[in-house]
């Protein structure tokens, strides 16, 4: 999963993933991937919870590989290093 990142003004890091529409802001590049990882965790969760309503949503049935590629990851460790940098 491809992500872009941005320094912000005020020194924080802004990151988000070019696939799914998560963005998070955190002061260091680990806890920006942290929160990132945390979101995709609770995103795949809710899409799998509500498969036929996300599946059959025209901007979010492309999203499917990618929480496949989430749930089946052992730990947030392991989500982690799903995430590449653009």
């Amino acid at each position: 999963m491809s992500v872009t990142s941005h320094l912000e003004e005020d020194g924080s890091i802004t990151m988000s993933l070019k696939d799914i529409d998560i963005v998070e802001n955190a002061d260091s590049i680990e806890g920006v991937t942290d929160l990132i990882a945390d979101s995709l965790i609770d995103y795949a969760q809710e899409y799998m919870d509500s498969f036929s309503k996300y599946y059959n949503s025209a901007n979010r049935k492309a999203h499917l590989p990618f929480v496949l590629k989430v749930i089946a990851q052992p730990d947030c460790e392991a989500v982690k290093a799903l995430i590449h940098y653009a």
